[in-house]
């Protein structure tokens, strides 16, 4: 039997064998769950494994948002989705078994191969661009977009995931508003949100910013002044920021949320053209094999859902703040960090 101790402390007890799956070791841990790396004992092929109790998720009152997660995301069939590969159901245990993603997520992909992310920019934009304009055109909204919910595979191809804030008309919409605080949309913070596609368009303008600039646009250093920075779309640029990354992101950060560009428009700009020939610099880096492993792959289930309730806002806090010195015009800027738990603050 295997112990791992999840975010919240609890232990979860579980089999190294379960399903025609053999664990291999713990990846990721999160507020009601663990994550393992698992190997397929017919085909050999690697997956990564959400483990959950059910007495985590009765004692969380996170059943029923962990089942309509579940739900939306296997309703969902995307190249640039997250996918999942099977539910299994025991006394005491979930396992969801989903694609493994060597590379980690989009943090931990840029931050160890500087260089493939250069060179890749455009192509990882437009791939999350695909798998967001297919959810929004099956009417579904994402609700938190963010480097840490973006996945890089063993073929530097995009995945989505995290669908714990996700709605649609045709599920059970979740009381309150919901998001990370660095990357939600102002109609958020002031509750007035009517288009939660558009609060996705908003956050991909943030994605965009650092992917591009490696740092967050706000300026603040407490989360309340942050925050007033969200509401008054006050966005500055680095001097080295292209020129049409610029443009990009002030048509997705609009004040105005009806005034917000779509994915599907998003896709047609020019820049954002894949180029295979990048992609087959970025596979010769010393490193970048399809072997080669980043722990952090289990972004997509470390990270509790963030949920807001009705004026409380649950927003995750980065472990530091840190002036990106030179890079903003006549101001600073906070590095990008890993949101690792969850803060409550009022709206």
């Amino acid at each position: 039997m295997i112990s791992a101790i999840n975010e919240s402390g609890e232990e979860i007890i579980f089999p190294d064998n379960f399903g025609g799956y053999k664990y291999k070791s713990t990846i990721g841990k999160g507020s009601i769950g663990v994550v393992a790396l698992v190997v397929h004992e017919r085909t050999n092929r690697e997956y990564a494994c959400k483990i959950v109790s059910r007495s985590g998720l009765i004692k969380s009152d996170e059943f029923n948002r962990f089942e309509q997660e579940l739900r939306i995301q296997q309703s969902l069939s995307h190249n640039n989705i997250l996918r999942v590969i099977e539910v299994i159901y025991e006394e005491d245990l979930i396992f969801v078994v989903t694609e493994y993603c060597s590379y980690g997520d989009l943090l931990s992909f840029m931050s160890r191969y500087s260089r493939a992310s250069q060179l890749s920019n455009s192509m990882i934009c437009y791939q999350i661009l695909e798998g967001i304009n297919y959810m929004h055109n099956r009417g579904f909204s994402h609700g938190d977009i963010k480097p840490d919910n973006i996945l890089v595979d063993s073929n530097f191809v995009i995945k989505i995931a995290d669908f714990g804030c996700a709605e649609s008309s045709n599920f059970h919409k979740q009381p309150g508003l919901k998001g990370t605080l660095y990357y939600v949309a102002p109609e958020i913070l002031n509750g007035t949100v009517v288009d939660r596609q558009k609060s996705d368009i908003w956050a991909i303008g943030i994605v965009l910013f650092s992917i591009y600039s490696s740092v967050l646009p706000w300026q603040g250093h407490n989360d309340d002044a942050i925050r007033q920075e969200i509401m008054e779309s006050s966005i500055k640029f680095p001097l080295s920021m292209p020129p049409e990354i610029i443009e990009v992101v002030n048509m997705c950060c609009k004040s105005n949320p009806k005034l917000r560009v779509s994915a599907k428009d998003l896709i047609q700009l020019p820049f954002l053209r894949v180029d295979t020939k990048k992609l087959r610099e970025i596979k010769r880096l010393p490193g970048s094999t399809s072997n080669s492993s980043i722990n952090a792959n289990s972004s997509s289930f470390n990270k509790s859902s963030l949920i807001i309730r009705p004026n409380v806002t649950k927003v995750s806090k980065p472990k530091s703040f840190t002036p990106s010195a030179g890079m903003i015009q006549s101001t600073k800027s906070i590095n990008i960090n890993r949101s690792p738990m969850t803060k409550e603050f009022p709206i």
